[in-house]
């Protein structure tokens, strides 16, 4: 689970097909396994390496999300997933896409 409250932005430094590897920006140590949620979307730690890690986007999250229009260079919106002894002031988002919506418009 999720706050929905983004912590950082982490370059993109590498692409290969559906293997992403992202600057670790967080100032905690990563696991492999560890969830993390990249521009809203849940995704879990494959490798580590020494000032980056990686993770594996199945070609479902490349099409239902931004992902696919990812380039390197570009950054994902990042936060690491609630640990269990915080308190909750905020909501709880899974970062488990469920549907895709159209926008058909935008009002300022």
């Amino acid at each position: 689970m999720f706050s929905g409250i983004i912590e950082r932005t982490a370059r993109i430094i590498s692409i290969e097909r559906w293997l992403f590897i992202v600057k670790n920006q967080f100032d905690e140590p990563l696991t492999i396994g560890q969830s993390i949620a990249h521009d809203g979307a849940c995704m879990t730690i494959t490798d580590i390496y020494d000032d980056s890690y990686r993770f594996f986007a199945m070609q479902e999250s490349l099409s239902r999300t931004n992902f696919g229009n990812k380039k390197v260079g570009d950054t994902f919106n990042v936060e690491r997933c609630i640990q269990a002894d915080t308190r909750i002031d905020w909501h709880f988002v899974s970062g488990h896409i469920d549907t895709v919506g159209i926008i058909d418009t935008i009002q300022d």
